[in-house]
């Protein structure tokens, strides 16, 4: 392998409890590098491909020992357009992944928080963050959550956190959203910022104990694909039926009368409407 000076993509699984050789470094024109698996640490002479464009770091749930927090030579890979970390236990995520400019996609599922740092990241298009730790204060977790604000460039948006009862209303700055996913958030009520978000063509909003949908969903006349699964919907509105544009519509798992899901079926005659 420490022949492979060209490499330009490398994936590396560990099934075991492993060490990432520190040969690593040699391999200078690395493009994309994925890690699966089982290990000790991610050495810091990563930091070291300076030509790496993707970075995935998956590990396995059921690993025994937390990793270690991050090195901050992630900061180095000032080329790094997409990274994704999906480490449940992890020590820590460094601040310094705020200083990769070119950042455009950025994945982070841990029972570590995300760094605040992230807020300056404004080149993002696509925000997923699965924090796995319940939230014991809802208020000082939506402060803290203040820092992803400044990133209004945002076209998709993943969004998992768990006893979270409501988003802000600034989320409503987000209006370049073409995808956005809410899972298993306790709202109950429907966001009133989604209203705002013109450019949605996605939006799934699966197990996030809903009540009811808004009239005005209509508006959102760009949406094609509606996934509602498993809520407390009894109702669904009129203003559906005008949803012509509509792909998809997920309403499974809720409290519907079967008979008005099939009416609503028959005016939406080119959307798969699954309940």
């Amino acid at each position: 392998l420490t022949e492979l000076i060209n490499l330009e993509e490398l994936e590396i699984m560990y099934p075991v409890n492993y060490e990432i050789p520190r040969i690593l470094s040699n391999w200078q024109k690395l493009k994309k590098l994925s890690i699966y698996g089982i290990i000790n640490d991610i050495p810091v002479n990563i930091g070291e491909l300076t030509h790496l464009e993707e970075l995935l770091i998956s590990l396995k749930y059921w690993q025994e020992y937390p990793l270690p927090q991050l090195p901050e030579e992630l900061a180095k890979l000032s080329k790094l357009k997409r990274l994704h970390i999906d480490i449940h236990k992890l020590g820590g995520i460094p601040e310094s992944i705020g200083q990769l400019n070119g950042l455009d996609s950025l994945f982070i599922s841990s029972q570590a928080l995300f760094p605040k740092s992230i807020g300056n990241l404004t080149c993002l298009t696509d925000l997923s963050l699965n924090y796995n730790q319940d939230i014991n204060d809802e208020e000082i977790f939506l402060k803290y959550l203040e820092c992803i604000e400044p990133l209004i460039g945002l076209k998709s948006m993943y969004i998992n956190f768990k006893g979270i009862s409501h988003l802000p209303d600034w989320f409503s700055k987000f209006n370049r959203l073409e995808n956005l996913q809410l899972d298993l958030l306790n709202m109950s009520a429907f966001p009133q910022f989604i209203n705002e978000l013109s450019q949605l063509k996605t939006l799934v909003l699966d197990g996030c104990h809903i009540g009811y949908l808004p009239e005005w969903i209509n508006q959102l006349e760009k949406l094609e694909h509606l996934s509602l699964n498993y809520n407390n919907l009894k109702h669904l509105p009129k203003s559906l039926q005008n949803m012509t544009h509509l792909r998809y519509l997920g309403i499974e798992g809720n409290q519907i009368n079967p008979d008005e899901a099939f009416t609503l079926s028959s005016f939406l005659m080119d959307c798969n409407v699954v309940w």
